[in-house]
């Protein structure tokens, strides 16, 4: 999972170890992939939830965007206003 915050710095250490790409999407069903045992795990699957990570990716994907390796789930482009397309394999 990358951390918005620091998703620049990420995908620029990552880059070198992609053979096609990298996809950036919100987590989905997250509550069935961590443990919420823990009142650390359940806060960060609140905040993760409520979409507050959501505002620092909006604001830090312009140098992305010449990035040919990434490339956006619909819930990221939801999110920056990015026009999703209808017919697979189009995404840029």
């Amino acid at each position: 999972m990358l951390n918005s915050s620091n998703i620049l710095r990420q995908v620029a250490n990552l880059s070198p170890f992609l053979i096609e790409s990298i996809w950036i999407g919100k987590l989905n069903n997250i509550r069935g992939h961590v443990c919420t045992e823990t009142s650390e795990n359940q806060a960060a699957i609140k905040q993760i939830e409520s979409g507050k990570l959501t505002i620092p990716f909006a604001k830090s994907t312009t140098p992305l965007e010449d990035n040919s390796l990434v490339k956006c789930r619909d819930s990221i482009k939801n999110v920056v206003g990015i026009i999703t397309l209808t017919k697979a394999g189009l995404d840029q």
